[in-house]
């Protein structure tokens, strides 16, 4: 597939014409040089997805449904921005000033990734043929950098870096994309056993698809693609039903942004790599974040060489306010969602501890990588029970009618603090609490009056999202200089985020229990510094509100969002 799309490549000299190689044209960086030798297991897993989820598609009937689906992500692929991030300014100033190539890990020793040089050689080894030395084929190292819809930056890639680098359209020929992190891919997608009996099973595993070769198998997770070994028959696994495909179908046919995408299919980002190195001439436009400044002489040779340079400001709650699914673009307002009418906390009786505490055992005991619901009444009784996906449960709004004064009590198989969708689950169900429980803990948030009024839904999710690009860049730091692992970054980033709008007023915030394996976790970071790091992110807070235009203050100010000990009246004025 690689060689077919490469080899009509204009810049391509067939074998006995400069020996298979690809030249270079002027003010173009060479074409690449590696992805013409496919690697056998590359093939051979991308014709294993495709023909499985044919066979699983015929199987229930969905082939219109699929079809619709496929055509909506062609579009969305083919509208995509490809971008990269950087930790800092240094390296793309010595692209500008210098010319040449923008360096990789393999050259500088430093990554916001994955810092293992030689793991990365062995992978990009197997998945684009490169020598599994890392001081080798340095030139012809992929630059790895995400898709994201015009106008809707929203993903998880902001771990690697504030500087935000937009490429040109004409470096799409020689971008390959998977869906979530190419090393992670590899680990897993090499053994689709081992994930089929994980836990993880809801995490997208891929090998790189050139983007003009686009389709429905590459952007599906998986565990979709698993089938049953009896003979040829095709059929999906036990518990892949109908009804799943069916949703999932649907939701990749409606969707309007990748960042919709990253939701169906639970992954942060669709990575890119970039192929045939990154050149000055490459580069569109440079966003620099708020508190750092390009030199002079960059700012000179970037003006020589047509690449526009974007100051950010502090207006990022604005736009995350308006990019959320509370806010009607056509009339600038927002809206909320369903549910019954404010009212006051409830108290959760012994009880009711009681019933919450068999409740956890119940959607613990399944261990099948799904997520389990069971809803506890005010009386102390369990009386409703939900099975969902592997990273959600969905309600009908008759059934979360029932619910007012209630606790919710699910499991998160893959670990982990409580999410935005379970906060302002509970704000649009008024519950009483909500609780995400895995083998490792217990965590638990009790509605505040500010979140039981649903009309505050836009401005506290908006607030999550700013935190999540504010302890994304500060936890990245860590991982980047090898302080701590990519799991354990995760865990604390999200914690962050809740301790933070719990102490903005919008519920309590609760541990109830850990592991040793969380304790260590959250030991991590001691008081003092979590303490300094929230006092960071309240101040860039407070900045991006006063920033903000009068009319969204204005109705901020009204709701009485904020503990004003944190975020003080004076920034609404």
């Amino acid at each position: 597939m690689y060689a077919t799309i490469l080899k009509g490549n204009s810049c391509h000299n067939p074998p006995g014409q400069g020996g298979g190689q690809f030249c270079s044209q002027q003010g173009q960086a060479p074409r690449l040089t590696a992805l013409d030798v496919t690697q056998g297991k590359a093939r051979e897993e991308i014709a294993w997805r495709e023909e499985n989820l044919r066979k699983i598609i015929s199987h229930y009937g969905l082939e219109e449904l699929a079809k619709d689906a496929e055509d909506n992500l062609r579009k969305l692929i083919d509208a995509s921005e490809v971008h990269i991030r950087r930790m800092t300014l240094r390296s793309v100033e010595d692209m500008l000033r210098r010319g040449g190539r923008m360096l990789t890990q393999f050259d500088t020793t430093t990554s916001s990734g994955a810092k293992n040089k030689k793991v990365r050689a062995q992978r990009e080894n197997v998945l684009f043929g490169l020598s599994r030395d890392p001081y080798k084929d340095l030139e012809n190292r992929p630059s790895y950098g995400y898709l994201q819809t015009k106008d809707d930056p929203y993903n998880s890639a902001g771990q690697y870096g504030r500087v935000d680098i937009k490429l040109k359209p004409s470096v799409r020929e020689r971008v390959t994309y998977t869906v979530g992190d190419s090393l992670r891919v590899l680990e897993d997608s090499l053994n689709p056993g081992r994930v089929k009996n994980s836990g993880a099973m809801g995490i997208p595993t891929f090998q790189p698809v050139p983007l003009q070769s686009m389709n429905l198998s590459s952007m599906v997770p998986l565990r979709y693609m698993l089938t049953t070994s009896r003979g040829q028959d095709g059929l999906p696994v036990r518990g892949n039903t109908k009804a799943e495909y069916t949703r999932m179908f649907q939701k990749l046919a409606k969707a309007k942004t990748l960042s919709e995408v990253h939701n169906i299919v639970k992954t942060p980002y669709i990575e890119a790599q970039i192929h045939g190195q990154i050149r000055a001439g490459d580069i569109e436009s440079i966003t620099v974040p708020s508190g750092m400044t390009l030199t002079k002489s960059a700012l000179n040779a970037a003006k020589k060489l047509g690449v526009k340079i974007v100051q950010s400001t502090s207006k990022e709650f604005v736009s995350i306010i308006k990019a959320n699914p509370y806010h009607d673009p056509r009339t600038g307002r927002f809206t909320h969602g369903p549910g019954s009418g404010t009212s006051k906390d409830s108290a959760i009786t012994p009880k009711m501890e009681e019933a919450i505490a068999s409740a956890r055992d119940e959607v613990l005991s399944y261990q099948d990588g799904k997520e389990h619901g069971v809803v506890v009444g005010p009386d102390g009784r369990p009386f409703f029970a939900k099975d969902g996906e592997a990273s959600s449960i969905e309600f009908t709004k008759d059934e979360m009618a029932m619910f007012p004064r209630c606790v919710m009590v699910h499991n998160h198989p893959s670990g982990g603090s409580l999410s935005i969708q379970d906060i302002l689950f509970a704000g649009t169900c008024q519950l009483a609490a909500v609780e995400a429980v895995s083998n490792d803990g217990v965590y638990r948030a009790i509605p505040n009056a500010s979140l039981l009024d649903q009309t505050n839904h836009p401005f506290i999710y908006g607030t999550q999202k700013l935190a999540d690009s504010f302890y994304e860049q500060q936890i990245g730091f860590n991982v980047m200089m090898g302080n701590i692992t990519p799991t354990v970054a995760s865990l604390l980033h999200v914690d962050l985020i809740m301790e933070s709008l719990s102490d903005l007023g919008f519920f309590k915030y609760e541990r109830k229990s850990a592991s040793p394996y969380l304790q260590r976790v959250h030991d991590f970071l001691d008081d003092d510094v979590r303490s300094k790091l929230k006092s960071q992110f309240f101040g860039a807070l407070a900045n991006s509100i006063k920033n903000a235009p009068e009319d969204i203050k204005s109705e901020m100010s009204k709701a009485k969002l904020f503990n004003e000990q944190l975020i003080p009246r004076s920034v609404f004025n």
